[in-house]
């Protein structure tokens, strides 16, 4: 008779305290990643839109060698007449602000939408797709007047329409310190609701760079004008 007994295999499994100290380990890796991935998106963003206006800045570039380096035109109530601040280019049609003489929804095609293709997605910053507050029709922005990135038609926002201010009509070769000379921003910036952190927004400048900036805090400065 063979007495010798063959061992018997048990297999290990993780004990309650031991699934716990993994499911802890994992909860702390989340908790660590995802600040890192939320800015990591952030950051997309705004990649994403300094690209759009840069190409913008690219578009207009190309107008003016067409229209003998005018920028746009400036009408007696550029409210009504253009150019104002949004229909250079975007969305032509089916734009819920119907005010200033139905303004967002007259003019076919928008000057700058030949430039790029058609693609008025270009005009659309990826933030601007919740409600606007500033609007106060439960729209977005650019759903409401058909671009989110305002030109600098008439100076800065509050200070008049007076015809030495902004640069609806003027000659683009006769603009001074073009660096710093403010062609399109985003909208939100204006009404204190930045579309990125830390009330930051994207800048396209009259030489065709894009800057991040707190608009704000750089026209104080002098390091951007409109």
């Amino acid at each position: 008779m063979n007495h010798n007994r063959i061992p018997c295999s048990r297999t290990n499994g993780f004990s309650l305290i031991e699934l716990l100290v993994v499911i802890g380990i994992i909860a702390i890796l989340i908790g660590i990643l995802f600040p890192v991935i939320s800015r990591v998106r952030q950051q997309a963003v705004v990649v994403r839109c300094a690209a759009n206006l840069k190409q913008i800045g690219v578009a207009m570039n190309n107008y003016l060698i067409s229209s003998q380096q005018r920028t746009f035109w400036r009408g007696a109530n550029p409210s009504i007449d253009g150019m104002d601040w949004y229909v250079y280019g975007g969305q032509e049609t089916g734009n819920t602000n119907t005010g200033q003489a139905g303004l967002f929804n007259r003019f076919q095609p928008r000057p700058l939408n030949p430039y790029v293709g058609g693609n008025i997605e270009v005009f659309r910053c990826p933030s601007d797709t919740t409600p606007a507050t500033w609007t106060q029709t439960g729209v977005s922005h650019f759903d409401w007047v058909g671009n989110s990135y305002i030109f600098n038609a008439i100076g800065q926002p509050g200070t008049g329409m007076s015809p030495d201010q902004g640069l609806s009509g003027v000659r683009f070769s006769r603009i001074r310190d073009t660096s710093r000379r403010i062609l399109f921003i985003e909208t939100s910036q204006i009404h204190d609701s930045a579309w990125h952190p830390k009330k930051k927004g994207n800048v396209c400048l009259a030489d065709g760079h894009v800057a991040y900036v707190d608009l704000g805090a750089a026209v104080a400065s002098g390091e951007l004008r409109w």
